[in-house]
């Protein structure tokens, strides 16, 4: 476009600054599989190699910076060999961590990444790669640790937390925390007598629970297993028998279309069921039911009573549907406090159940 004086309007550029470098990493994981040798240098552990920037890493590291700037091995060869870590560490650690490092990104990491990474960067209090906002990624680890952790799980990965030292102490700590907090509901004796058998471990446990719950009776953990459902986190849909003419799937109740959902034919011992990929944080759920063509009523919901499980076998109840006064809305029920699990229900033991809307918040 041509503007006053003969001059051309200036168009609205997008920074690719992240863009450009993310490519630029994942041009090195190409050239990894391929063979060339484009990039200038390469991260060892074990068998497993890496192709990298050195430009990158100085700039965002010192430890990377030490080895290629100084007279050391490293700066004539262009490998790097990371010692301080197993020798059979996953290559997606190191991915996740060279990108991190080109584009300050976490991007998604699954649980085992995640622990392999924590021990990649090393002491809390001075990381051992030296890598500037490491701290990001580090919460970022952890998180993802957390979020597919379930009650049973927790003594495994305290003890797995423990042999990392003093790569994982935060996490450790907030792991203990669950473990005091949950252990009348612990169904694994094996992974606790573990670490009953750790005597240091034990040790901090019991300084823990001197100084948390004795002075603070009521004490719950400030950090939450699983993770926050988004309102349109998948979820599979289980009934206990179908009612006929219904769409008796998840996606008809992830909207405020009530003329469907789903519903029971009562054969007794009716639920409607929600599992999830992985344990959620659940604090409240919106659930909502039309007439759906066939003269379902608020009746069919009122006084059902919400329960969950981290198994699918063994379920516990949060509590009851007080009042669901109309159709054709949504209705609130907050639990009396957030809540981990995996599976989650609606049981209404002598009567057909049905629900046009349901969200998990």
């Amino acid at each position: 476009m041509i503007i006053a004086g003969g001059k051309k309007e200036k168009k609205n550029e997008t920074n690719t600054f992240k863009e450009d470098f993310a490519a630029l990493c994942d041009m090195a994981r190409q050239e990894e599989e391929e063979g060339s040798h484009v990039t200038d240098c390469k991260v060892k552990i074990g068998s497993t190699i890496v192709y990298a920037h050195r430009s990158f890493l100085v700039a965002r590291s010192n430890f990377f910076k030490k080895a290629f700037t100084q007279k050391l091995s490293e700066s004539h060869t262009g490998t790097v060999e990371l010692k301080h870590v197993s020798q059979d560490l996953p290559r997606a650690a190191l991915h996740t961590l060279l990108r991190f490092m080109y584009t300050g990104d976490t991007g998604p990491i699954c649980s085992e990444t995640a622990w392999a990474v924590l021990e990649l960067l090393g002491a809390e209090d001075g990381d051992f790669l030296e890598i500037k906002d490491s701290t990001i990624l580090r919460a970022a680890c952890e998180k993802a640790v957390m979020e597919a952790l379930g009650k049973d799980d927790i003594p495994m990965a305290l003890q797995r937390g423990h042999a990392l030292g003093t790569a994982a102490t935060g996490l450790k700590k907030t792991l203990m925390e669950h473990l005091i907090a949950s252990l009348r509901n612990l169904h694994d004796n094996n992974a606790l007598n573990q670490i009953i058998q750790t005597p240091e471990l034990m040790g901090e446990l019991l300084n823990m629970v001197g100084t948390c719950l004795v002075p603070k009776p009521g004490w719950k953990p400030k950090n939450h297993l699983g993770k926050f459902p988004c309102p349109d986190s998948d979820w599979k849909l289980i009934l206990s028998s179908h009612h006929a003419g219904l769409a008796n799937s998840a996606a008809a109740l992830r909207n405020t279309d009530w003329t469907t959902g789903a519903g029971t034919a009562y054969t007794g011992g009716e639920f409607i069921q929600s599992s999830f990929d992985c344990p959620v944080l659940v604090s409240a759920v919106h659930l909502g039911i039309g007439h759906m063509h066939q003269g379902w009523s608020h009746s069919h919901l009122n006084g059902a009573t919400i329960e969950h499980s981290d198994d699918a076998t063994t379920w516990t109840p949060v509590t009851r549907i007080v009042s669901a006064p109309t159709v054709d809305s949504i209705h609130i029920n907050q639990l009396p406090e957030p809540t981990v699990a995996q599976h989650w229900r609606f049981v209404k033991p002598d009567h057909d159940i049905g629900i046009s809307y349901l969200l998990f918040e």
